[in-house]
């Protein structure tokens, strides 16, 4: 070989070098959702805010079904299909990208929360199952804490460990959203009172 033949291998060599680099570098960051190939993991996710209103205005505002749905980035609307005023039965979410899905709401009105249990047979994301309990706690006679604890299950598939990767950064930023939402709301609906 030339010189310039040398040198062009080289190269090459190097380039093959670094992209064999690169997918180790990328494997070893999913090594731990690797275990959702074979088999899957229930995370949890956690959120609170302080609101400054009365409980009894924070309740109205977190069980709020449309509420929710304009704040929530992912969502378009949340349809709530029992009857009209009710804060339990069934909801219909509709995704940005136009899928749909189906929730059941359980409400409990003796600890102002309300857990949503979500039909994953439609929803367009890799969860095997998905749960929230939303509640709201008096501080003070002016003041509560909204919360919403959410858990998911990734499906046992390539898919559900790429984005259960993404999924804490993007719970992330959809809770701060609608927690700051419900915060917001809250004051809002105070003033007017």
């Amino acid at each position: 070989l030339t010189a310039a033949g040398v040198a062009a291998v080289a190269v090459v060599g190097a380039c093959v070098l670094g992209l064999a680099g690169s997918e180790v570098a990328a494997l070893r960051r999913l090594a731990p959702f690797a275990g959702s190939v074979d088999g899957s993991r229930l995370e949890t996710v956690r959120r609170s805010v302080d609101l400054e209103a009365p409980v009894a205005v924070g309740w109205e505002v977190v069980s709020d079904h449309e509420l929710y749905g304009r704040l929530a980035p992912n969502l378009r609307a949340v349809h709530l299909l029992s009857d009209e005023g009710a804060i339990h039965g069934k909801r219909r979410c509709v995704a940005r990208s136009g899928e749909s899905w189906t929730e059941s709401c359980d409400v409990f009105l003796d600890d102002r929360r309300y857990e949503v249990n979500v039909d994953t047979s439609d929803y367009p994301y890799p969860l095997a199952s998905m749960d929230a309990v939303f509640r709201v706690d008096e501080i003070d006679g002016q003041h509560c804490r909204a919360s919403a604890v959410f858990h998911y299950e990734r499906r046992p598939t390539l898919r559900g460990a790429l984005l259960a990767a993404g999924m804490p950064t993007a719970f992330a930023v959809i809770m701060r959203r609608i927690t700051n939402g419900w915060a917001k709301e809250a004051e809002q609906r105070t003033v007017r009172a």
